[in-house]
This record gives C-alpha cells, sequence and structure tokens, in this order.
C-alpha cells in the first residue's frame, strides 16, 4: 500500500512558480476523473493541505466533501491549526477509502513561500513516516 499522496500540496507548489507550467511557471491545478479522485485511493496517509482563513484547495475540498465537512468543520473551530508546517492527524475518516487524513498547515495564502512549502512537506513527510 503506497504511504502517502501530496496531490493537494501541488497546486501551491505551482503558484510558487515550482514546475508544472511552460518553463518552470505556475499552471493551473490538474483536473481529475473521480476514478483518480483522491477520495478513492487506496492509501495509509493521504496528505491534504489547508491555509489559516483560505478556502480548500480543489482535492482538498474533495476529501471533506467525501468526509462530509469533517476538515472544514474542524478548521473553523479551531482543532485543525493551519499555521505553516503543522499537522493535524484523523483517523478513518468515513467516506474515502485512506486509513487517516493529514492535513497539513500551509499558514496564510498571501505569506506562502517556498521554504514555507518545503517546511510543510518536511512536517507531513516525517509525521507519514512515523506513522509508517
Amino acid at each position: 500500500m503506497p504511504v502517502s499522496i501530496f496531490s493537494s500540496l501541488l497546486p501551491h507548489a505551482r503558484a510558487l512558480g515550482a514546475g508544472g507550467g511552460a518553463k518552470g511557471g505556475p499552471s493551473r491545478s490538474p483536473a481529475y476523473s473521480r476514478a483518480w479522485a483522491p477520495v478513492t485511493i487506496s492509501t495509509s496517509s493521504l496528505v491534504i493541505a489547508a491555509t489559516e482563513g483560505g478556502p480548500l484547495g480543489s482535492l482538498a475540498k474533495a476529501v471533506d466533501d467525501a468526509c462530509g465537512g469533517l476538515i472544514g468543520d474542524m478548521l473553523e473551530s479551531g482543532d485543525i491549526h493551519a499555521g505553516p508546517g503543522k499537522i493535524t492527524l484523523i483517523h478513518k475518516p468515513a467516506g474515502i477509502a485512506a486509513e487517516r487524513v493529514l492535513v497539513v498547515g500551509m499558514g496564510k495564502a498571501d505569506k506562502l513561500s517556498m521554504a514555507r512549502f518545503h517546511r510543510a512537506c518536511l512536517a507531513a513527510g516525517k509525521t507519514v513516516c512515523s506513522k509508517s
């Protein structure tokens, strides 16, 4: 079983100009079909990103919708902290194939930098490795 999937982090990297577009520039988040939808992927850990005070990206929103709005509710109540590199682990969320969801904080969207993106990815990676 795969350890993790970082699909919802990619739009953040692309927004910072980290590949995906022409000459390494930004590009739009890829469209995905239901067959590839993150909620259908059988994995031990599904990693999604959240920003402080911002809306969830399309892939994270698909996971949230499949979980009945759990992630959005937890963000709103403060049970998920979206500060840079903060990790919230949700065990056995209903509605998705993953065993757990890791919500990695990206901080404020307008303060997102490549350094913050790397910090968030490292935090998620360390958490995934410690749970494997």
